[in-house]
């Protein structure tokens, strides 16, 4: 392309051969960085939708010698009852649902194993408790409007959880963002060296140039476009890389089964996170590759 093509021999100093495969490792490591934030803020929006405003209560359950196993179900099903009947009075209530044993078994698998009526474990019975949208509804309110019930009771709130994994999230947030700056600052630290050393290298061709008339400004545009078109190619080489590894972990994840855990297929906001890296890349290697010579020949008139 004519708009990046230098009059000046750059393509024979080995310095500039190497810089778009530097670059492409540095946009790679910003691609993954900024994958994964978008990754963790689609995860965040899941956890808020999906935890708050979300209750668990559990009875606790009373045992008895020598109980006859009939009236015990019995009045297991009347606390149930009851406590269904005082949450149905709270205006901020949406939805009552009662679990069943075998998903209740379920939530203790992962830390007590397979569970089954033989082992006669007391697990309790656990009532789920949707909030409506509009509702201020607190785990403090559920216990006081329960407390007359005369149920042992033990209420959970999803939010706060939520709220942890929110504030986990966001950290991770800003970790890639870190990330993503002190790539930068490494890209323009290499294009630095590499354009000093071209000039150090070209310093008799740069002097020709200049007793023919040439100005610093004329021979720092060589060198941009020089540092312009690398900086697009290893861009381009570096999203390709980062978009096949967002994809291969991605099919890695779908065939994991691990709570919580984001999916990591690419997005609209991703796809555009990676079409502006490419540009972003050969833009920070011109306007390094501009400073660093405009700066280097006024030291060295």
């Amino acid at each position: 392309m004519r708009l990046l093509r230098s009059d000046l021999p750059l393509d024979r100093e080995s310095a500039w051969r190497y810089l778009p495969w530097i670059l492409a490792m540095m946009v790679y490591l910003a691609a993954l960085a900024l994958a994964g934030a978008t990754t963790v803020g689609d995860a965040i929006d899941g956890w808020k939708r999906g935890l708050v405003g979300q209750f668990t209560i559990q009875i606790l359950p009373v045992q008895t010698a020598d109980a006859d196993p009939d009236a015990e179900r019995a009045e297991r099903a009347a606390r149930v009852q009851t406590v269904i009947d005082h949450l149905k009075t709270i205006e901020a209530v949406e939805s009552v649902r009662v679990l069943e044993a075998e998903a209740t078994r379920a939530l203790v698998e992962p830390w007590l194993g397979p569970t089954d009526d033989a082992l006669d474990l007391p697990l309790p019975d656990v009532v789920a408790v949707s909030a409506r949208e509009d509702g201020a509804l607190s785990a403090t309110a559920i216990e006081e409007r329960l407390a007359t019930a005369g149920v042992a009771i033990v209420v959970d709130d999803h939010g706060r959880w939520a709220a942890e994994l929110v504030r986990f999230g966001r950290s991770l947030q800003l970790l890639a963002l870190l990330v993503v700056l002190i790539v930068a600052a490494a890209g323009a630290l290499v294009v630095y060296f590499v354009t000093r050393t071209g000039l150090a290298v070209h310093a008799r061709v740069i002097e020709i140039a200049h007793q023919v008339g040439a100005r610093d400004v004329y021979i720092a545009r060589q060198i941009q476009r020089h540092a312009l078109g690398l900086g697009l190619f290893g861009g381009i080489i570096g999203v390709a890389l980062a978009a096949l590894t967002w994809w291969g972990l991605g099919l890695l994840v779908s065939f994991a089964e691990v709570p919580f855990l984001p999916a990591m297929a690419p997005d609209w906001t991703m796809w555009l996170w990676y079409a502006l890296l490419i540009p972003a890349a050969g833009l920070l290697a011109m306007l390094s590759a501009r400073r660093t010579v405009l700066a280097t020949l006024r030291r060295m008139m």
